[in-house]
Formats: structure tokens, sequence, C-alpha cells
């Protein structure tokens, strides 16, 4: 219903769900395991993104559950982190907040910040009202010198990719950090994300992910491999596209910016596929491509 009505989806405290002291079955997609949000984010284009702080810093191992989700399901289908107050009284208020990168004070501005992933996020434990957790000024990746910089009001800042677990021991599982320093040098790196996280003496902000590969809906593109199961072509397209898999395609569904679904193909069965576009409006649109052995989601344009 939500993807019918346009709407958009966060995941709201898993940590009340799933826990770090237990071991899951990923290759079965248990429920609350890294897998199976990995497949309902894969399935849902409206499901943009997961409350990684909550109710001030009450359930920590969240992040720890966003980087072994992001760990699996970067560049391809980025999902953004979320600070929520989840205030029941006048206490919990100010201590968690985004900052949307909007051009404009409107609901589709809004929509296409958490649509794009353009905002950061904060977790101030005082919460002061004022905001005194770090403030992002800029972010540059320069794909001469392979950097990406962060310019804010602190330089403690932390670069995080991917988990590290001791002897298999599930509560030993901790976020990775790979590079501190307002800078961070991705030549040779083969993580298939990274993230920043820079403190200060009142809180801590985080950045979205950025993904390492050719196809990313995040703010930055940084070639990697080339993934070449699956081709959708021609990209910007006309009248239609062609879906080209190394897997038989079952379905297909193409959705708009907003991540409303407004065509559904079933039991397609086929390798090679084409899908009309001539009665769509010219704008941006997602195509998500469920095969025998992957999904898949990538963006195009429609020129008509």
């Amino acid at each position: 219903y939500t993807e019918k009505l346009g709407g958009l989806q966060i995941i709201n405290h898993p940590g009340q769900y799933w826990s770090i002291d237990k071991t899951y079955d990923n290759d079965n997609f248990q429920k609350d395991s890294p897998a199976w949000h990995v497949r309902n984010f894969q399935s849902y284009p409206s499901l943009i993104g997961l409350e990684v702080y909550n109710q001030g810093n009450r359930r920590p191992n969240d992040r720890i559950l966003w980087d072994q989700i992001l760990d699996k399901i970067m560049p391809e289908r980025p999902v953004y982190g979320y600070s929520c107050d989840d205030a029941h009284t006048l206490d919990h208020y100010f201590r968690n907040y985004q900052f949307m990168l909007m051009d404009e004070l409107s609901i589709p501005a809004l929509k296409d910040a958490m649509h794009q992933g353009k905002l950061y996020f904060s977790y101030e434990p005082g919460g002061s009202g004022a905001a005194r957790a770090p403030r992002i000024q800029n972010i540059q990746v320069d794909d001469n010198t392979k950097t990406i910089t962060v310019e804010a009001d602190s330089d403690e800042i932390y670069w995080i990719s991917g988990t590290d677990i001791k002897d298999g021991v599930a509560n030993t599982r901790k976020s990775t950090v790979v590079g501190y320093g307002k800078t961070f040098y991705f030549d040779g790196f083969q993580g298939n994300y990274i993230r920043a996280l820079i403190k200060n003496q009142y809180g801590e902000t985080a950045t979205q992910p950025f993904g390492f590969g050719e196809i990313t809906h995040s703010s930055v593109s940084i070639e990697k491999n080339h993934d070449t199961r699956l081709k959708i072509y021609p990209n910007p397209a006309n009248d239609f596209i062609t879906i080209q898999s190394v897997s038989m395609i079952e379905n297909i569904k193409l959705y708009d910016i907003n991540g409303k679904m407004i065509t559904k193909l079933n039991d397609v069965n086929e390798t090679t596929f084409s899908v009309k576009l001539n009665a769509l409006k010219a704008g941006v649109y997602f195509v998500n491509v469920q095969t025998k052995d992957f999904t898949k989601q990538e963006k195009i344009t429609v020129t008509n």
C-alpha cells in the first residue's frame, strides 16, 4: 500500500527485534537476519532507510546491523541511516535529528531528499536543542587523487566499512574503522562502501554510505568492478528498454522516482526481454529485475 500511495518507509529500532548475541541463518533469510533485511530492501523500493540511532542511543548495535546490511547490498541498493527521537516524554526530545539537504521546503523536495539519501544525521546526548553535534559544510570526491574529503566543524572523523568478528562469536561483532581524518584515500580499497562518522564534545554525526561500483543511488559513484550479470539498455531510453540477464528473468517491476510501482511483469521466463516505455512521462525511473539467481535494481532515464 505504501508503494501504491507513493510513500516512503524506514525501519524503526530494528534492535528491538534482532540481537547481536544471536547467530542467524543468512543463507535461508532467517527473519531479522542481515540477509532478510537485504531481501526486503531489494524487493521494496519504497523502503529507503534504517533507524540506526533511536531515542538517544539505546540500541547502539543497530549501526552494526546497518554495516552488515550495507556490506551485502552496496553499491546497487543503498540503505540510508536515520536518527530519531522516538519521543514518548519531553526529555526524549532533541538528542536525535537529521539535516535534510533540500532546495526548497516542499513535500516533493523532502521525498526526493529521502529517496536519494540527501541527508546526514546526528546524535547529541545532551539534547540542547541547538544542534551542537558536528555540522558538515562540504563533501568532495576527487577521482584523480582517489579521495573523499569531508569538511566539517570537527576534524575527528572515522571512516567505517563492514564489520569484524572474533572467532565466529556473534556478540564480538563490531563495525570496522578503516581510516581516520577528513580525507579517505580509496585507491586500492576493496570494500563495497565507506561511511564517515564525525565526533565532537557534544555528540556525533554520520554521513550516508558512499558506494564503490558502476551503479549507485548515492551522491557518489566511484567506479570499481563492472557487474556483467545484467544489462539494461539503452539508457537514457525513449520507446523501450531491453533487459539482458545471464540468469532466467522471473519478474520485472518499474517504479517512478517516488517509489510508486507503475508496471509489474510476472512469469517472464526469458534471459532477454524488452519493456515498452512510450506511455511514460520523461523522468527518472527504477527497474527492479528478479532472476532465478539474483535481484538487481537500476536507475534509467526516460526522454519521451
